[in-house]
């Protein structure tokens, strides 16, 4: 098992991606410690209300 992550594990990660100018679009975080960035637009399903509803509340709640 893998040691668990903390905030500033995922900010230097983000950061780094940032450096390399390769800013994530999202980030995952999973129980057994594993960060995962992901890059490129997000999709939505058009047909999944969960994901509407979180594009909502992503777009009001921008940060950028």
């Amino acid at each position: 098992m893998r040691a668990p992550f903390n905030q500033r594990m995922i900010e230097r990660a983000v950061r780094a991606a940032h450096k390399a100018g390769h800013p994530p679009s999202s980030v995952e975080c999973h129980p057994d410690g594993r960060i995962i960035l992901c890059f490129g637009p997000s999709q939505v399903s058009e047909d999944d209300a969960l994901n509407r509803e979180m594009q909502r509340w992503r777009s009001g709640h921008a940060a950028g």
